[in-house]
């Protein structure tokens, strides 16, 4: 079996995470199996090749993370090397083809992000799109949100909605998207 750690709230379940997930706009799982993925194709500089099936057993053996993606399927098409981004940054603006998506950051040890929890909601103003498909958000949009980090030692999985307001502080991650089968 392999590492993991249940989440901070230890009410979510497999049968309320899905709600909790849609409720917030993301979802947080310390898996130190990921952390050591991820770490180790940095250290090597091999993250770009790294592939979704690494990953496979870590999600799998995860009872929440296994419900909350048992509907979706890895989006090959969408997969990117990310580090920091200092600024909120969101992948979607409530777009209808996104609401079925997750986007998956396999966070390396040390890392650091900061949701606006909740912000998926609302279609947000855009100050810049980038070449990669991030829309870089104005942090006034985001001041009505309460905010959360997102700290792990270990490394981990963190789950967002595409239009969730969200930024990268600290670390680095291999991102890839599910979208619903």
């Amino acid at each position: 079996m392999r590492n993991f750690t249940m989440p901070l709230d230890d009410r979510i379940t497999p049968d309320n995470v899905r709600q909790h997930f849609q409720d917030r706009g993301f979802f947080f799982q310390e898996i130190e199996d990921v952390g050591a993925i991820v770490k180790e194709a940095y250290d090597c500089k091999r993250i770009k090749s790294v592939v979704f099936q690494r990953f496979n057993d870590s999600l799998h053996s995860n009872p929440l993370l296994a419900k909350l993606l048992e509907d979706h399927c890895e989006n090959s098409k969408v997969t990117w090397a990310w580090g920091k981004c200092y600024g909120f940054y969101a992948w979607d603006n409530l777009s209808s083809p996104q609401k079925d998506s997750i986007i998956l950051y396999m966070l390396a040890p040390q890392s650091h992000a900061f949701c606006a929890v909740g912000s998926h909601r609302d279609k947000k103003e855009i100050k810049s799109a980038y070449g990669n498909g991030a829309l870089e958000l104005k942090d006034e949009v985001l001041a009505s949100y309460d905010k959360e980090d997102v700290k792990t030692e270990l490394g981990g999985v963190l789950c967002i909605s595409p239009s969730l307001g969200h930024k990268m502080l600290d670390g680095y991650s291999k991102m890839f998207t599910m979208t619903r089968k």
